[in-house]
């Protein structure tokens, strides 16, 4: 076996975590990415978007009370990995932005 670093480069990524606070840049890189590369790029908040929507008593999820919103957040995490699983099985790389900002979100990883 070879110790060659470079055979690192050939490598093929399926996967990219895009992780860290708000207005770091996770969506800017991504779509970079996803633009530059044949990467899918998955954002966390276009996802709980698509799953719950503005509505005019609540206004955006993020409105909701406490247990309410931590349901949300997880559905949000669960389908945006499902959507990866998805397009990994496809042959797709994948990368995905979110925050993961507590634990029960680093499972997901």
């Amino acid at each position: 076996m070879t110790n060659n670093k470079e055979s690192i480069l050939y490598m093929p990524v399926q996967l990219v975590a895009l992780t860290g606070p708000c207005l770091m840049g996770k969506s800017t890189l991504g779509l970079e990415l996803s633009k530059k590369t044949n990467f899918q790029y998955l954002d966390i908040d276009e996802t709980r978007w698509s799953l719950f929507p503005k509505t005019a008593e609540y206004g955006y999820p993020t409105a909701l009370p406490y247990p309410a919103e931590r349901i949300i957040q997880i559905a949000s995490y669960l389908e945006n990995h499902t959507r990866a699983l998805i397009l990994l099985q496809k042959g797709v790389p994948v990368a995905m932005g979110a925050t993961y900002s507590s634990e029960p979100y680093h499972t997901f990883l």
